[in-house]
């Protein structure tokens, strides 16, 4: 998983467990991973996510969030979580 190959393939990756089991350290860890080779991650709980598209779907602009995830890029206004330990890059294709 560190070496990111799932990422090359554009795979993704479900992490499911108990609470407390390690899931968002995880994923926080994949995300690092990701950016230290290259990538860019978005680390989102699923309620923010689900509350800015539905904000989105409110004002109009929900074609545009969803094509805005599907870049992985930022929210308008809002910024995604800083991977600790991962300078800025761009994405590689």
């Amino acid at each position: 998983m560190g070496s990111c190959q799932w990422v090359r393939a554009k795979q993704n990756v479900i992490v499911l467990g108990a609470t407390g089991a390690g899931k968002s350290f995880l994923g926080g860890a994949l995300a690092q991973a990701s950016c230290r080779q290259g990538f860019r991650a978005l680390v989102i709980r699923t309620p923010r996510l689900l509350q800015q598209l539905a904000v989105a779907r409110a004002d109009g602009t929900y074609v545009n969030a969803l094509a805005r995830l599907a870049r992985r890029g930022p929210w308008p206004g809002r910024s995604a979580r800083h991977v600790p330990g991962a300078a800025p890059v761009h994405e590689k294709s």
